[in-house]
């Protein structure tokens, strides 16, 4: 067993400011040095991976190649709602009700599906049955990268 550090940047960060929610329109402006963040964790992390490899992920964010399941996770009528607005606010109640699934679950576990290059598994749990040990409460997701 081994652990890995790699540094992961939101995406939003070079996004104009018209596609950001409130939230992340006020840590863009506490972040002054977010150029030279970025450049350092370039020069420190070149090779990033954003898939998931051989290797087994506990806890951390959803690694995904395509759509992470806390897309899938999203509640319907707040993404119906989302689809009636201007594009630019669409982004953002789309983009907030991810973050609001991804604030209620964390990946217990993610990786490649061994034998199967295009195949990867992840385990969600909510924080509070995870506390409490309720590995009943566990969904499960597989993702096809092909």
């Amino acid at each position: 067993m081994y652990a890995g550090l790699q540094a992961e940047l939101p995406d939003w960060l070079d996004r104009s400011e018209t596609w950001l929610s409130a939230t992340q329109i006020q840590l863009l402006r506490d972040m002054p040095h977010r150029k030279e963040m970025s450049a350092l964790v370039e020069q420190l992390w070149p090779e990033r991976q954003w898939w998931l490899p051989e290797d087994v992920f506990i806890g951390g964010y959803s690694i995904s190649a395509q759509d992470p399941p806390e897309v899938i996770m999203m509640d319907k009528e707040r993404r119906r709602q989302a689809r009636s607005l201007p594009r630019a606010e669409q982004m953002v109640a789309l983009y907030e009700e991810q973050q609001r699934v991804m604030r209620e679950w964390v990946p217990l576990a993610q990786f490649g599906v061994p034998d199967e290059e295009f195949v990867n598994a992840r385990f969600l749990v909510r924080h509070d049955d995870l506390a409490a040990g309720r590995f009943d409460k566990v969904l499960s997701f597989c993702e096809f990268t092909e």
